[in-house]
């Protein structure tokens, strides 16, 4: 069964019109024309998707889509589960997102009860209640009479799997069928799944919108209550008034299409971190970094996040579909490019053809080769900008012998390989990045 985001933007179906005041702890997510939910936990956090964050990055709270008479809130920083989607697709999909400001309560806007036992995940429980602004039919479109709910109930792990092609569902996974006729769609992704008025889950995905015989799947908030303690304690010990670290005296800029582009934004760096073993092993191994600017970026049709990439697919030498990207030479003795951003289709050289093209030379794990036939090549100006495949970004242009020489494969750095690296500074980046005290006012976790 194929579980591509594209299908599982998830993700109501054959469901009733409900009042924000029914459920106050209802979120949604915007960016452009993407579309999640989340739930209220505190007035410091809300819960969602990992899936949604891909997307979005601002919450709105509010009855109809596009509603101006709700709240907003700006995000200040956000965590993803460490391990999303590493043993499956779509596995922990969960994230905690923290406001720049606390959540204000009133009769709209409330805060949702977690679970606190496991005894509603057996086959004889019918009482779910799911909610979302999301589709009300698979190839549809949004709701447009407001917030909806539907009645949904559980389905055991081995006879959803079974229903599923065989899929294999991670501990943190739970589904629940509406008889074909009620569902979660896309839209509702990140929204509250209830149970005897508490907190469950979070939908996550699925094989489209109320398909005969194909529950969806959900994250089990029960089974993730300790992440959640855990990462919500820590951003409430971090949140502070200190400054972050000594600044750094650059900046990037995003949005570009030219050198020196006068329209792009333009964000000063905070701080940045090199990999910590870069070139000890060979020259230019670990060639890798993590800037961090001062300010977030803010996205729109000229600045995206790139979709970094889950699988190692791609590293073979059937695979002939790499993109390029880069502002620099565009030849050996040349200059930078005087017509802008510019792309080039390169294939994949597996390691050992590779190290003998290059003189027998020994490459280290966190790198791989591409090559365009000693006509097409990245350059001088292009070092660590993306390499895309199938969409993702697999790599960083690092070095070579001069360009579009032929025989000469260039190196580029792993970005497969390198993930975990990525997550973990990223996550203390997060950890550390303080700018004033956290007041909860008694909010806590039950």
């Amino acid at each position: 069964m194929s579980h591509s985001v594209s299908k599982i933007e998830s993700k109501i179906v054959g469901g009733e019109v409900v009042g924000i005041e029914k459920y106050p702890f209802t979120v949604q997510f915007l960016n452009s024309d993407r579309l999640c939910g989340g739930v209220i936990l505190n007035s410091w956090s809300i819960l969602t998707a990992a899936h949604c964050l891909v997307f979005s990055t601002d919450i709105k709270r509010t009855n109809y889509v596009y509603d101006f008479t709700a709240d907003r809130y700006k995000v200040l920083t956000f965590v993803m589960h460490e391990e999303y989607s590493d043993e499956e697709m779509f596995s922990c999909d969960i994230a905690l997102v923290f406001p720049e400001k606390s959540i204000q309560f009133g009769t709209r806007t409330q805060r949702a009860i977690l679970v606190n036992h496991g005894k509603w995940m057996n086959e004889r429980q019918d009482n779910f209640t799911v909610t979302g602004w999301g589709y009300t039919q698979e190839d549809g479109e949004v709701s447009d009479v407001g917030l909806q709910m539907a009645r949904l109930k559980y389905v055991m792990p081995k006879d959803c799997s079974k229903l599923n092609d065989g899929y294999k569902l991670t501990k943190e996974m739970f589904c629940l069928y509406g008889d074909g006729k009620r569902d979660v769609c896309r839209g509702d992704s990140g929204g509250a799944v209830l149970w005897n008025n508490m907190l469950v889950g979070i939908t996550s995905h699925g094989q489209g919108c109320a398909r005969v015989g194909k529950p969806n799947i959900y994250t089990n908030l029960w089974v993730l209550r300790n992440w959640i303690e855990k990462h919500f304690m820590k951003f409430n010990e971090d949140y502070c008034n200190g400054k972050f670290r000594a600044r750094r005296n650059s900046f990037h800029e995003i949005g570009a299409k030219y050198v020196y582009d006068m329209h792009a934004q333009r964000y000063d760096v905070w701080t940045f971190v090199m990999h910590e073993d870069y070139s000890k092993k060979q020259m230019f191994s670990w060639d890798i970094a993590l800037v961090f600017t001062e300010k977030p970026i803010k996205f729109g049709t000229r600045a995206q996040r790139a979709i970094l990439v889950n699988n190692d697919k791609w590293m073979n030498e059937q695979e002939g579909n790499f993109t390029a990207i880069g502002w620099g030479y565009t030849q050996e003795d040349g200059d930078v490019s005087e017509v802008g951003l510019q792309m080039v289709s390169l294939k994949y050289v597996t390691s050992e053809e590779c190290s003998r093209l290059h003189d027998d030379y020994k490459f280290t794990n966190d790198v791989f080769c591409l090559y365009g036939e000693g006509e097409r090549d990245v350059c001088k100006g292009d070092s660590g900008g993306a390499v895309v495949w199938n969409d993702m970004v697999v790599g960083l242009t690092s070095h070579g012998e001069g360009c579009a020489l032929v025989g000469k494969p260039s190196i580029f750095t792993n970005l497969w390989v390198l993930r975990c690296w990525i997550q973990k500074h990223v996550k203390e980046f997060y950890d550390d990045y303080c700018q004033q005290e956290v007041k909860t006012k008694g909010d806590i976790l039950h």
